[in-house]
C-alpha cells in the first residue's frame, strides 16, 4: 500500500483501530503533492481536541498505588503517543520530497509509537480506564501542525517532545516500580529504550540540516517553533545517559539541562546595573571605576533569582552550564540568558523574538540606553521609561529619605523607637555640614556624612575625633563639587540591619513582602544577608527586643511595615513604580535598644529582594547565610571552592518544580569567573557552625570580616 494512503488513514481516521493500521509492505513510489495541515486530526468524539471539557489534574506519584490512578497517568501518555503518530503522518504528507531515508525513518518511528499506544491501552484497561474518558490536550498539535520544513518536525518532535520523554519515561518507570506495578514499569522501560532511537534519528537529520554558523544548541533554539522553548526538552528528572546514547553532544546536553524554563510567553528582560547611583549623578555612559566594573561582571547573573522562568537575563558572557546546573534543578528552574553588550546594543543568538517588560536593577539613564534596541520587539506599547528614570533620580537621593525619616520618627515616637533628634539633616554647603559635625562632636557623639547619591556604604565619611574632622573638611568640599547635597547623621552602634522590600505596582497599588536582615562590615558595606527567619543567629537580647520583650510579638515587624507602606505611598506620589527596599536597623542607645525604622529608601531592586527570593528555595526547617566574600580576603582562592564544597557538600531534596536546598554551600555567582567577589549561600540549621566551617576553609584573612558581621559562634 502506498505510504501516502497509510498516512492519510492515520491522520484523518476517526477510529483508534485505523490509527493503528499495520504499515507492513508500504511503498513510497507515489508520494503525491504536499498536503496542508488540517485544523485538527481525525478523532473519535471522546478524544476530540476541540471539545472543551473540565480538565483533570495529573495524579502525583504518591497516588500510583491507588486503583484507577495508574490508568489515568497512562491515559495522558497514551494521548501523547497518539498525537505523535498523527504528527508523523502529517509530516509524511507535508514533505513528500524529503529524503527517502528520512521518510523511511519516520515509518519505523510510527510503528514503534503505535506499539507504545497499544501497550498503554492494554495497561489502562487492566486498571479499568478507557481511552477517551479523560480530557486530552492538543498542545503537541498546536505547536507542530504548522511545520513548513522537515527541520521544524525534527526540532519540535524528535529533539523536544521525544527528548523530554526520555526523562518522563525514566521517571515514571521508577515511580511505577516503587508503587509495585512492575508491568507498567516494564512498559515504560521499553518506551524509554525506543525513544533513545527516535531522538537519535531526529538528531542525525538535525545535524544534516542545521545552521553551521551557530553552535548546535543555538541552531536548535533558533529553529524551534514559536510555542516551544528548549526547556520543553526535559522532564522531571534529567536522563543524561539516555541523551548520550542518542548521540547528543555534551555541550548540547548541558545547555538543555540548564535552559530557562520559558513555555512560550514573551519574556521580560532583566539587566543588572548596580551603578545606577553613578548614572543618576553623572548621566548615562559616564565611565565607572575598575572595581565597579568588576562587581557588575561578577554579579550580573543575580537577577536570575528574581526573574520568572519565562524571562531572560541580559549578560555580557554566557554563564557556564556547570555553574547553572544546581540552580536549574531547584525550585522550578531559572530564566534564560541572552548575551548582550549595552555599549553597542548588540545581542547574541539567543535574543528573544518578543519582549513583554524590561527590568533593570535600577531605572537610570544607562537603563534607557540598554532598553532602546528592544523597543521594536515589545508586544504592546512600551511604557514611559523616561518618566521612571526621572522619578527614580529624585527618590533615590539620601536627602529625600532624610525628610521622610524625620516625619516618620515624629509620628512613631515612643518607647523602643530611635529618637527624633537623631533623624539627621541634609545640607548643601561646607559651612552647614561642618556646623552639624561640630554639634555632634560637642555632645561626644560621632557622626557620618553621606553623599546624596551613594550605596552600600560607599561615598560615606565617618567623624569621631578632631583628626577625623580635618579629613571631613576636604571630603565635604570634594563631595559637594559633584553631589547636589549631603546628609549628616549621628553614628549609632548598630546591632542588626533590617530591610523591608516591596513594590509599587501600576496604578499606585502597593505591595510589601516582609522583613529581611542584611549583614554589613564595620564600614557599613554590604556583606550579605540572613535567608529565612530574619532573627536567625541574633543574640537573644535583640530577638526579645524585636518581639516587644514578650508583650508585643510584632513590635519590630509592625513598625517596619508601616515605614515601608509610608515610603511606598510617597514613591507613588513622586511617579515612581517598581521595586523598592526600606533599610532600617536596631541600635544601642542610653536606654538600651531602639529601632530606627527608616534609614534609606532604595527605589530599585536590592540585595534584600534577592535574599527573599533565595528564601523560597530553602527546604522546610532550615535557614541560610548569603555571604559576599571579597576574594582578596580568602586564602588560596583557586582551591577555595573545592574545599568549601567538601566541608559543606550541597544537598538538594526532591525534583523540580518542588526541589529545595537542604544543606551545604551553593555559589550564587560563578566562582571560576569571579574577579572581586564570591557570593555563597550557606544552608543549614546553625549559623555559628556554618560560619565556623567557612572560616576554616577561607583562612585567617577572612576571619576578621566574619567577626565584624556579629554572627554567633558555634
Amino acid at each position: 500500500m502506498q505510504l501516502r494512503a497509510l498516512a492519510e488513514r492515520i491522520l484523518y481516521a476517526t477510529r483508534i483501530e485505523d490509527k493503528l493500521v499495520d504499515l507492513a509492505g508500504w511503498r513510497d513510489d507515489a508520494p503525491g503533492p504536499a498536503t496542508g495541515a488540517p485544523k485538527l486530526p481525525g478523532r473519535p468524539p471522546s478524544l476530540a481536541l476541540d471539545v472543551q471539557r473540565e480538565r483533570v489534574a495529573f495524579p502525583g506519584v504518591h497516588e500510583l498505588d491507588q486503583a484507577g490512578t495508574r490508568g489515568r497517568v497512562l491515559h495522558f501518555f497514551a494521548n501523547h503517543e497518539l498525537l505523535a503518530v498523527e504528527l508523523m503522518a502529517l509530516a509524511l504528507l507535508r514533505f513528500p520530497e524529503a529524503p527517502a531515508a528520512f521518510r523511511a525513518g519516520l515509518v519505523r518511528t510510527i510503528e514503534e509509537e503505535q506499539a507504545h499506544l497499544r501497550l498503554y491501552l492494554d495497561r489502562m484497561a487492566q486498571d479499568g480506564v478507557t481511552l477517551g474518558e479523560i480530557p486530552v490536550s492538543s498542545f503537541f498539535w498546536d505547536a507542530l501542525s504548522s511545520m513548513d520544513h522537515p527541520m521544524d518536525f525534527v526540532v519540535g518532535m524528535s529533539l523536544t517532545f521525544e527528548q523530554a520523554n526520555l526523562d518522563y519515561a525514566r521517571y515514571y518507570a521508577d515511580a511505577f516500580a516503587q508503587a509495585g506495578d512492575r508491568d507498567s514499569a516494564a512498559v515504560l522501560d521499553r518506551i524509554h529504550r525506543e525513544e533513545i532511537g527516535h531522538v537519535k534519528h531526529g538528531h542525525a537529520w538535525f545535524q544534516r540540516w542545521r545552521d553551521r554558523s551557530m553552535s548546535d544548541f543555538d541552531a536548535y533554539r533558533a529553529a524551534l517553533p514559536p510555542l516551544l522553548a528548549p526547556s520543553r526538552a526535559r522532564g522531571k528528572v534529567f536522563d543524561l545517559e539516555g541523551r548520550r546514547q542518542a548521540g547528543l553532544s555534551e555541550a548540547f546536553i548541558r545547555a538543555v539541562e540548564v535552559a530557562g524554563d520559558s513555555r512560550g510567553r514573551p519574556p521580560g528582560l532583566w539587566w543588572f546595573n548596580p551603578t545606577c547611583e553613578h548614572a543618576w549623578l553623572h548621566g548615562g555612559g559616564h565611565p565607572v571605576s575598575r572595581a565597579a566594573r568588576a562587581l557588575v561582571e561578577d554579579l550580573e547573573t543575580l537577577p536570575a533569582f528574581l526573574a520568572a522562568t519565562d524571562d531572560a537575563v541580559l549578560v555580557r558572557q554566557e554563564p557556564r552550564p556547570d555553574f547553572l546546573r544546581v540552580w536549574a534543578a531547584t525550585a522550578g528552574g531559572q530564566p534564560g540568558f541572552c548575551v548582550y553588550d549595552p555599549s553597542t546594543g548588540s545581542a547574541g543568538a539567543r535574543q528573544p523574538r518578543h519582549v513583554s517588560t524590561f527590568q533593570p536593577w535600577g531605572w537610570c539613564p544607562d537603563a534607557l540606553r540598554a532598553v532602546r534596541p528592544f523597543l521594536s520587539r515589545w508586544v504592546s506599547d512600551p511604557p514611559q521609561h523616561a518618566d521612571l528614570v526621572r522619578a527614580a533620580g529624585r527618590v533615590n537621593r539620601k536627602s529625600w529619605a532624610a525628610e521622610l525619616r524625620h516625619a516618620l520618627l515624629e509620628e512613631e515616637a515612643g518607647p523602643g523607637v530611635s529618637p527624633t533628634a537623631g533623624a539627621g539633616a541634609s545640607v548643601n554647603t561646607l559651612s552647614q555640614a561642618m556646623a552639624l559635625v561640630d554639634g555632634w562632636l560637642a555632645r561626644g557623639v560621632g557622626c557620618v556624612l553621606k553623599a546624596d547619591y551613594g550605596a552600600s556604604g560607599r561615598q560615606h565619611c565617618r567623624v569621631f575625633s578632631a583628626a577625623d574632622r580635618q579629613i571631613a573638611l576636604a571630603w565635604v568640599g570634594n563631595a559637594l563639587s559633584v553631589q547636589p547635597a549631603l546628609v549628616v547623621e549621628p553614628w549609632f552602634e548598630r546591632v542588626a540591619d533590617l530591610s523591608w522590600v516591596g513594590r509599587v505596582e501600576a496604578g499606585g497599588a502597593l505591595r510589601v513582602e516582609g522583613v529581611t536582615r542584611f549583614l554589613c562590615d564595620e564600614r557599613g558595606q554590604y556583606r550579605g544577608a540572613v535567608v529565612g527567619r530574619a532573627w536567625f543567629g541574633l543574640p537573644s537580647e535583640v530577638v526579645r527586643f524585636c518581639h516587644g520583650q514578650g508583650e508585643d510579638a510584632r513590635f519590630a515587624n509592625r513598625l517596619l511595615e508601616r515605614a515601608a507602606l509610608r515610603s511606598a505611598r510617597r514613591l507613588a506620589e513622586e511617579g515612581y513604580g517598581g521595586p523598592f527596599g526600606v533599610d532600617a536597623f536596631v541600635h544601642r542607645c542610653a536606654d538600651g535598644l531602639a529601632l530606627r525604622p527608616l534609614v534609606e529608601v532604595n527605589a530599585r531592586w536590592t540585595m534584600s529582594h534577592v535574599a527573599s527570593a533565595l528564601r523560597r528555595r530553602l527546604a522546610g526547617g532550615v535557614n541560610a547565610l548569603w555571604l559576599h566574600l571579597p576574594i582578596r580576603d580568602i586564602e588560596d582562592p583557586p582551591t577555595f571552592v573545592e574545599r568549601l564544597e567538601q566541608a559543606l557538600p550541597p544537598v538538594v531534596l526532591g525534583d523540580r518544580p518542588t526541589a529545595r536546598l537542604a544543606s551545604g554551600a551553593f555559589f550564587t555567582n560563578d566562582p571560576l569567573r569571579a574577579q572581586h567577589l564570591f557570593t555563597v549561600l550557606l544552608v543549614g540549621k546553625d549559623a555559628g557552625w556554618l560560619t565556623s566551617q567557612l572560616a576554616a576553609v577561607g583562612g585567617p584573612r577572612l576571619r576578621p570580616m566574619l567577626e565584624q558581621l556579629a554572627l554567633p559562634r558555634p
